[in-house]
């Protein structure tokens, strides 16, 4: 009775393994969000680049000069430097200066990545210094004209005689000033431009729901049920992540079946199903938690 206690418990924990590993592939977005920023980024396509780490960042703010992506690939991780440099050269340097506030990223900075940091510093200064200099109050513009002549006595008394019930004005009278003249003195105020409105984030992905047949599939393979798991439909299963993890455990069982009876037509079905996850998604790979040593070799073998 305890035998068969545990072995439910390990079924059940490898189930939930299996699908852990699914459900963790569908929502690592933030790697292919950072991944299509960075090409954005080479491509000189700000308005893109900015928008993808934004989405990184929503999902994954944690930066750092070496992150794990898909396999063994490690990588520097910098979202909010690299958003702030393409506001930067979308010339929004409020926007930029508030992405390099992020504390982490100015911590790798400290002992990390010098070529990222002296752009970032060279960015960063020439935004204080535009922002400095757009604070700055404008001065009123300098007027000219007959307006600023110092009035002479002649001119005083031919006023004087232009008054009413003066008779005729004097030939010598000088006329008053124009309005257009008063006006040139206001100081005009400076013109502001509205930069862009930022691109809105995308909405969050859902929860990921597993499919039935992934679920059924994990089951049949961890309860050691690998004929019945053989003629599960796998390849009718519509989304391409569920689908290519659904194969592998098929390839699974098929290899551990032909292993069993020396079955080399087993061996070249599982091969096929191997085939085809890898081409439902190409970055898969067992997990050493899930499967034995002989499956992840045969699987490293298989071309």
């Amino acid at each position: 009775m305890v035998t068969k206690v545990r072995q439910t418990s390990r079924c059940a924990c490898a189930v939930a393994c299996i699908l852990l590993l699914f459900s963790g592939s569908a929502l690592a977005d933030w790697k292919r969000d950072y991944d299509r920023g960075r090409k954005a980024y080479a491509d000189g396509d700000w308005a893109e680049a900015e928008a993808r780490f934004r989405d990184a960042i929503r999902d994954e703010d944690d930066a750092s000069h070496r992150k794990r992506f898909e396999g063994m690939r490690f990588d520097e991780y910098m979202p909010h430097f690299y958003a702030g440099m393409a506001a930067y050269r979308q010339g929004r340097c409020e926007e930029a200066l508030n992405y390099w506030s992020n504390t982490g990223m100015q911590n790798v900075f400290r002992g990390e990545l010098p070529e990222l940091r002296a752009q970032w510093q060279r960015g960063k200064q020439e935004c204080d210094t535009r922002l400095a200099a757009a604070s700055q109050p404008v001065a009123p513009a300098t007027t000219t004209g007959s307006s600023s002549t110092p009035t002479t006595g002649s001119s005083t008394a031919s006023t004087a005689a232009a008054t009413p019930g003066s008779g005729s004005s004097s030939s010598g009278s000088t006329s008053p000033v124009s309005s257009g003249s008063t006006a040139s003195n206001t100081p005009r105020p400076a013109t502001t431009t509205t930069p862009p409105a930022p691109r809105p984030p995308d909405p969050r992905p859902a929860a990921v729901s597993v499919p039935a047949v992934l679920r059924q599939a994990a089951d049949l393979y961890f309860a050691g049920r690998y004929q019945d798991l053989l003629k599960l439909e796998a390849q009718s299963v519509s989304d391409g992540r569920a689908r290519a993890h659904a194969l592998m455990l098929r390839a699974a069982a098929g290899f551990s079946l032909a292993e069993q009876n020396g079955d080399q037509r087993g061996l070249d079905q599982a091969r096929q199903d191997v085939r085809a996850a890898r081409s439902a998604q190409a970055s898969l790979a067992p997990d050493r938690a899930a499967f034995s040593p002989k499956f992840i070799a045969f699987w490293s073998n298989t071309r």
